[in-house]
């Protein structure tokens, strides 16, 4: 499963520790349940729009008792005052 993660500029500057809560359905006794967990997804100083951070087995339980990975592509959203152009 793959989501965008949308960072600002200066958490690409500075780097950041994003913690998002996902729901996940997973097999309990046969039955399908919701679970919740928190990730915490390093933004590493410096990082452009485009790198995938990749949670294996994460994600939701498949019918044959697998579970999905989740892949997180990073994303600047636009600021308001500055642009980025390359590195500057």
């Amino acid at each position: 499963v793959r989501k965008n993660l949308p960072c600002t500029l200066e958490e690409l500057y500075t780097g950041a520790q994003r913690r998002l809560r996902i729901k996940r359905n997973i097999r309990v006794g046969g039955k399908m349940t919701t679970d919740e967990k928190i990730l915490t997804i390093p933004v590493k100083p410096g990082w452009k729009a485009g790198p995938k951070v990749k949670f294996p087995g994460d994600g939701d339980e498949m019918p044959d008792g697998r579970f999905q990975d989740l892949e997180f592509i990073i994303e600047e959203t636009p600021h308001k005052t500055f642009t980025r152009d390359g590195d500057n």
